[in-house]
């Protein structure tokens, strides 16, 4: 958040920053708003995003507000979603009316590649979702949502 504050100064000689991507610009539409982010290349914006990062490939939908969050690259977040302080995970789908809010205390993670489909899903808190994945010695899978 320090480069989103104004603390950080990126472009620095002796940091060069080295990049094989490929750039587009990204999308936004009148309706959109953008306070205080960083908003990557290939990213299509309809929806309001504060004092968060937005990597490439992302799609955010109409009316979504995304707030003190990061957003890995390629994730699709749907209509009317509302997230706040919370990483998503790169390839996630967030499917409309999903409210992901975390506190000060706790942020809220979607892992990787995880479809939240169903209207209005709000993440359960960190302890109970511990509780939730007890592991058999034998078979270890991680859980989707940490």
């Amino acid at each position: 958040m320090d480069l989103i504050e104004g603390r950080f100064e990126p472009i620095r000689l002796e940091w060069p920053i080295a990049s094989t991507g490929k750039y587009f610009s990204a999308s936004t539409n009148p309706y959109c708003e953008l306070r205080r982010s960083i908003i990557q290349h290939g990213c299509s914006v309809e929806g309001k995003v504060h004092r968060s990062v937005i990597s490439s490939g992302v799609y955010v939908g109409q009316e979504s507000t995304i707030s003190d969050s990061y957003v890995m690259p390629n994730a699709v977040i749907g209509n009317h979603v509302r997230i706040s302080r919370a990483i998503i995970g790169e390839g996630a789908i967030i499917g409309d009316h999903a409210i992901i809010e975390g506190t000060e205390q706790e942020i809220k993670v979607v892992a990787p590649r995880v479809h939240i489909l169903s209207r209005e899903y709000s993440l359960p808190s960190l302890n109970l979702v511990k509780a939730a994945f007890k592991t058999d010695s034998a078979v270890q899978q991680p859980p989707l949502v940490i």
